[in-house]
This record gives structure tokens, sequence and C-alpha cells, in this order.
């Protein structure tokens, strides 16, 4: 599986929230609104995917991995990108 175009965009830290991200898969699928969240206490990360919420309050998820080799595949991709993107810049 190839992971390209990673876009980054932080945020104005809540609670663990830091950033959402995007990217391409195989150059033929665009996924967006991933949601990068950084525990501070064991300096992990975890990626949230969309989901949609109904006025019933239950909610689907719009898009995920299908399973965690693939979830860590693209977690390695975006958080390397979030790592290089916070040692060059400052918040």
């Amino acid at each position: 599986m190839e992971i390209s175009e990673i876009r980054i965009t932080p945020i104005k830290p809540r609670e663990s929230l830091v950033a959402f991200s995007s990217c391409v898969v195989d150059r033929q699928f665009y996924f967006g609104g991933i949601a990068i969240h950084c525990d501070l206490t064991n300096q992990s990360f975890r990626l949230v995917f969309p989901t949609k919420k109904f006025p019933n309050g239950e909610e689907i998820p719009l898009y995920h991995p299908i399973n965690k080799q693939t979830y860590e595949q693209i977690q390695e991709a975006i958080i390397t990108q979030w790592e290089n993107l916070i040692k060059h810049e400052c918040f």
C-alpha cells in the first residue's frame, strides 16, 4: 500500500487532539479529516477516523482501516510527517 500526499493541519490543542491530516492511498483514494491525538504522558499517538452522527445519536464510520496492519501503516506515515513538521515549526 502506497501512502502519499500527506497533509497535516495543526490546531490549537484540545484535550489530546493536536492536528488533522489527510492522505492519498495507492494514488487512487483521498482520505481527509483524520484526527491526530497525542498522549503527552507516554509520547504515543492515535489516529481517529471520521464518523457521521445522526440526529438520533447514532454514529457510523465514514471510512476506517479494516485491519491493524493497515491502520499501523497509515499511522506510521502520518505520524512521521507530523514529527517532521513539529521539528521544523514553532507552534
